[in-house]
């Protein structure tokens, strides 16, 4: 069950709470990892998408705002470096004879900042549904096409 749920719920949340239209038909980061960040003017700036659909209050857009914004100032960085990262193991597998060892290291160093980004959306979305009341966070879970 808890293996199935996280999926679930990230995809039910940003659907449900972090989507605008203009945001939502702009880009195809809905259904993305999330270290594709889910970041933008729209994101943060306009109103929650489907606030009145769920009944969220003022209180409850604003600490989810705080905490979508926590999340972007810990990944944005982290998704800097993987770019950077990426950019340097290109450098090195254009060259004739590369040192394979530091293209495995660079590697590893992808992965783990990409880990570090999953684990700090993990937490957003675990305070994110702490914020919901329990009819708040059903009717989140229905939006999603793979709920029963």
């Amino acid at each position: 069950m808890k293996k199935n749920l996280l999926p679930f719920l990230t995809v039910s949340l940003f659907l449900s709470v972090f989507s605008t239209p203009s945001f939502a038909s702009s880009s195809s980061l809905m259904m993305e990892a999330p270290e594709k960040i889910y970041s933008g003017p729209d994101a943060v700036e306009n109103d929650i998408g489907n606030r009145n659909i769920l009944g969220l209050s003022d209180g409850q857009v604003q600490r989810l705002r705080k905490l979508h914004l926590i999340f972007l100032k810990k990944a944005i960085p982290l998704r800097g470096d993987i770019k950077i990262l990426v950019i340097e193991e290109r450098e090195l597998l254009r060259s004739q004879y590369f040192n394979i060892n530091s293209v495995i290291a660079l590697d590893k160093n992808i992965l783990h900042d990409k880990q570090m980004i999953h684990d700090e959306y993990t937490k957003m979305l675990s305070a994110a549904n702490a914020v919901l009341t329990p009819k708040q966070f059903r009717y989140a879970l229905s939006l999603c096409s793979d709920h029963p």
